[in-house]
């Protein structure tokens, strides 16, 4: 997906926090600083999934660049999360640190989203205004994307997903920050 200012201007929802429901076993409802949770949605839906480890809900995010390590580790500390790291080397040898959320109204709230290929953009984040939409878009490149937009040659970024459905989201959300692309879809 490469992306070209066009100039719309998008007028959406301008709350500055996201409310998650209270589950049975965190009956209060989780806010969240917007700005913080959706960066937080654009890591989770490019490094991120949600599994079950030892009857905890579990978040997990992998990162293997040292700079983004820190950028995810400061975002769950800004969000209050409880988390824990894991550090492993995968099967090149290169070091990896594993994030683990451990929080049951966020993990009820990601469930939906589903499996790699079939994640998306959640509705309701998707009527909030572009400055929030650029945010989650900004931390799906840290994760699934390649950016060129300080590059000589090509300025551009390009985003990465086995989902159609996140990859039209992301396509709307560029659209919505005055941006455009095009979505090239690849064999597998």
């Amino acid at each position: 997906c490469s992306i070209i200012k066009n100039g719309f201007n998008w007028i959406g929802n301008d709350l500055d926090t996201v409310t998650i429901k209270g589950t049975e076993k965190q009956p209060e409802d989780l806010v969240l600083d917007a700005k913080d949770f959706f960066a937080f949605m654009g890591i989770f839906l490019s490094e991120g999934c949600s599994l079950i480890k030892h009857h905890n809900r579990m978040i997990n995010i992998a990162q293997k660049k040292p700079e983004n390590i820190i950028k995810i580790r400061n975002l769950l500390n800004n969000l209050h999360f409880e988390f824990s790291e894991y550090t492993h080397e995968d099967v090149d040898g290169e070091e990896i640190v594993q994030f683990y959320v451990s929080d049951s109204r966020l993990k009820e709230y990601l469930k939906p989203l589903g499996h790699s290929w079939e994640k998306y953009i959640p509705e309701e984040l998707k009527q909030y205004n572009s400055e929030y939409l650029n945010e989650l878009f900004e931390w799906f490149v840290i994760g699934d994307g390649r950016d060129r937009r300080n590059c000589e040659a090509s300025k551009y970024v390009n985003v990465f997903s086995v989902s159609k459905r996140l990859i039209e989201d992301l396509q709307e959300l560029l659209v919505k920050c005055g941006w455009s692309g095009n979505i090239t879809e690849k064999p597998v």
